[in-house]
């Protein structure tokens, strides 16, 4: 169980990261694909920086359909 201080996932975070899975990939990879750092991804996928281009950027690179 993460810790109170940790923000979990949006259920976006979680999309993306079973479909990162899927593709053998991780963040890494995807934020370096999107150029930008993996800190800043890991901040879209937890809902703390609300960046709606960069999750159809996201959407886009994984061939996801989800409504954002």
């Amino acid at each position: 169980m993460a810790s109170p201080k940790t923000k979990q996932y949006t259920l976006f975070g979680k999309e993306v990261a079973k479909a990162l899975i899927d593709k053998d990939m991780d963040n890494a990879d995807l934020a370096k694909e999107m150029g930008i750092s993996s800190p800043y991804l890991t901040d879209i996928l937890k809902g703390v920086r609300p960046a709606k281009k960069r999750k159809e950027q996201i959407a886009k690179i994984l061939g996801l359909s989800i409504v954002i």
